[in-house]
């Protein structure tokens, strides 16, 4: 390793040219290789895209959907009304870890508050009362009913995420 000799000033790195060009190799090797490293490692990430990334920007586009698509509605837990007060979540009614069928599914998702979605879990009695009012009892038995898995892949996740920006952008015309 590198020697250190007496330092007169406490911010220098080394005494002398000597010591001064042994840290300088040592130290830029060591810079060469962490940025081959990280390089490397880039290189991998952008190979392939998680699955779970997929996942993610498909739910966030869904979510700022709904979140639009009830705008004016009140909570469908609580009938809190939209008035800025309480921060908006897009809220499953069957949980979609449990239910990866209705995870994407409109008709399974809708808005409601912060406080309901986080401390209440939902709220989901209040929530099936007012959700088989919004969309009837022949699509709530529906909702409730055996679905099969599906497995998303890639290209399927890629569409989601496209069909609810479109949608997005589509509100946001209609609306101006």
């Amino acid at each position: 390793g590198v020697q250190t000799c007496a330092l007169p000033i406490s911010l220098q790195v080394c005494c002398c040219d000597r010591c001064g060009i042994e840290w300088a190799r040592t130290e830029a090797g060591r810079k060469h290789a962490e940025k081959a490293r990280k390089a490397e490692h880039i290189a991998r990430k952008k190979a392939t895209t998680p699955i779970e990334k997929l996942h993610e920007s498909a739910k966030r586009a869904m979510h700022e959907y709904i979140r639009l698509r009830d705008r004016g509605k009140p909570c469908v837990s609580c009938g809190h009304p939209d008035n800025g007060s309480r921060q908006r979540h897009a809220s499953h009614y069957k949980p979609a870890g449990n239910n990866p069928a209705l995870r994407y599914n409109e008709l399974n998702v809708h808005a409601s508050c912060s406080i309901c979605n986080n401390w209440y879990s939902g709220n989901l009695l209040p929530y099936r009362d007012e959700l088989i009012r919004r969309i009837g009892r022949e699509m709530w038995e529906w909702i409730e009913g055996p679905h099969e898995s599906p497995r998303h892949r890639e290209d399927d996740l890629r569409a989601i995420a496209a069909h609810y920006r479109a949608k997005i952008k589509d509100l946001k015309r209609g609306a101006t």
